[in-house]
């Protein structure tokens, strides 16, 4: 087992360092070319060539190197928490995280300095909301990863092991929850909408029809409002509400959810 490990923690490395190193090639093609042509940047014109796919192939292989890096830290938390007293868990915890922690915070204030050197400077609230989740660059955004996985590590592997079904019925749920978050305003609306034209007269297949017809501004709906049909029939409350409909879905939903809301009619506080 343990040579498996270091052989995928091997190949890991290897894949973020072709990774990134393909990453700067496709800058070098697009954004610098006017160095070495006369031609404009950006410049696509090598997109597609056998150049292009010769960087794709590793800068897309080399996308498994960050979750092998979390399932490593998963497998060697498994091992390590779990099995004793709770204190000593804790421990362990602070030793691993003290050596990601501090040269995460090196290395940001590095990258911080270098953009302020550049004329890239934030306000401190900025600055601390970037080290919080991880964007001092682009490429830190997995160690706030690794340290709440830590931090939570030794509950989990415990859960685990007393309680499998019931860890991943949670993990389960939580998943689908943030999957689904953001369908959860269209899914709120859509639903009221259905009711509120049921309330106006339609009968139920017309009255889903109806909204998913205005909402997404797709063409005729089914039933009393299909394509032999038209809405002439619609009580004049139906048609505001459709009406409101057509303009949340032209608009995007959370759009006009704002405009509904006392707090962006209240005058700002000067």
């Amino acid at each position: 087992m343990k040579r498996q490990i270091l052989l995928l923690r091997g190949l890991a490395i290897l894949a973020v360092v072709a990774h990134h190193a393909a990453a700067w090639g496709f800058v070098a093609m697009f954004w610098w070319t006017h160095r070495y042509t006369t031609t404009s940047v950006p410049d696509y014109g090598g997109m597609g060539s056998p150049a292009y796919w010769l960087l794709m192939v590793p800068n897309q292989a080399a996308l498994f190197s960050v979750p092998a890096f979390l399932f490593i830290s998963g497998l060697s938390a498994a091992y390590s928490v779990g099995t004793g007293p709770l204190r000593g868990d804790w421990r362990i915890v602070r030793a691993r995280l003290g050596a990601i922690i501090g040269p995460y915070l090196v290395w940001s204030l590095v990258m911080f300095a270098i953009d302020a050197a550049l004329g890239v400077r934030l306000s401190p609230a900025e600055y601390l909301g970037r080290l919080l989740i991880g964007r001092a660059v682009d490429a830190y955004y997995f160690v706030p990863l690794l340290v709440q996985f830590y931090l939570v590590s030794p509950l989990v592997v415990r859960g685990v092991r007393s309680r499998p079904w019931a860890v991943l019925g949670v993990a389960a749920a939580l998943q689908a929850a943030c999957t689904l978050l953001p369908y959860l305003g269209f899914s709120t609306v859509t639903a009221a909408g259905t009711l509120a034209m049921v309330l106006s007269g339609l009968d139920g297949p017309s009255a889903l029809s109806s909204v998913a017809a205005t909402l997404n501004l797709v063409g005729p709906g089914l039933g009393e409002v299909g394509a032999t049909d038209n809405y002439g029939a619609v009580s004049q409350g139906g048609r505001v509400v459709l009406a409101f409909l057509m303009l949340a879905g032209r608009l995007e939903v959370f759009t006009v959810l704002v405009l509904l809301t006392p707090a962006f009619w209240r005058p700002a506080s000067a």
